[in-house]
């Protein structure tokens, strides 16, 4: 018989290995407060699926899902996600979301379950293309990036006062492709910006995430520019630019589905140089407000 629980910080061990790497030490503070809730399905008291939740002010993403193979197509996953959303309600959450990858093996059958429990068709939300930077580098438009002499590109790290001023109170780029919301982590190797007359109108923002990895987090340049592609000599540099460390031997780049010329630029522009691309997908749930008795 399979049966349910609310982690917390004692039962919680067992099913460390239910979720992704990244994840496994915040089952250290389930129970703990209301960030973080994690429900378990065992059989025999033997762990055989877990799904855990971040909670964020009111709203909650869904971190991972998991059950055993010999597990699965038994209705687990369903009655995981409705024991989770539950537990939402309960703390007062008014929609739950999550993001995965289409193209793993396990994806149609997550969808399955989310169509299942009454969750919003998934939308694509991203792509995340990897690569090496030698093989970016034969891309025809990277050996014929040229920039006019009125363009100039610099390291990040020389980014002065008077040019962070100025970004901070422009209005031309989302605020999803800041490069501020980047700095904290960001690799001066190869994040570079690019000025036009003297003043700051794109960058490239990548920051290493791992040891042998490169992620291209952000780019932008200003839209009156967009048409011309100046942008692209500033993606030539930063690859040029990260070549020439062959310790960090690859690439990630991280393309939102909301700027759709920069996904077609992938698709079309890189597409040829790249191992891998996986698109990520968002569904989403809103919750019944709660109706107060009188």
């Amino acid at each position: 018989m399979i049966t349910f629980e609310s982690l917390n910080l004692f039962s919680a061990p067992p099913f460390r290995t239910m979720t992704f790497p990244k994840f496994q030490a915040m089952l250290q503070s389930v129970g703990l407060g209301r960030q973080m809730i994690a429900i378990g399905a065992s059989e025999n008291n033997q762990p055989v699926g877990l799904i855990l939740a971040e909670v964020q002010a009111q709203s909650a993403k869904i971190l991972s899902l998991f059950v055993k193979a010999e597990y699965r197509n038994q209705g687990i996953a369903t009655r995981l996600i409705d024991r989770i959303e539950q537990a939402l309600i309960s703390l007062g959450c008014q929609e739950t979301y999550l993001v995965y990858a289409a193209g793993k093996q396990t994806a149609k059958a997550l969808e399955r379950v989310l169509e299942k429990c009454g969750w919003a068709d998934p939308e694509p939300r991203m792509l995340i293309c990897r690569c090496t930077p030698q093989a970016m580098q034969q891309a025809s438009w990277v050996q014929r990036a040229v920039l006019p002499r009125s363009f100039e590109i610099f390291p990040w790290t020389e980014l002065t006062l008077a040019d962070r001023a100025a970004l901070l109170g422009a209005d031309w780029y989302p605020s999803s492709l800041s490069p501020f919301e980047y700095e904290a982590s960001m690799e001066p190797l190869n994040s570079l910006g690019l000025r036009y007359q003297g003043e700051v109108v794109g960058w490239m923002i990548t920051q290493r995430l791992c040891l042998d990895t490169l992620c291209y987090s952000s780019s932008y340049i200003r839209p009156d520019l967009q048409q011309r592609g100046r942008i692209i000599p500033l993606y030539a540099e930063a690859i040029n630019r990260h070549c020439t460390r062959p310790d960090i031997p690859n690439a990630s780049w991280v393309v939102p589905y909301i700027h759709p010329g920069m996904v077609q630029f992938v698709k079309h522009r890189m597409a040829d140089y790249i191992t891998s691309m996986d698109e990520y997908r968002r569904s989403t749930k809103t919750f019944p407000a709660l109706v107060a008795s009188l």
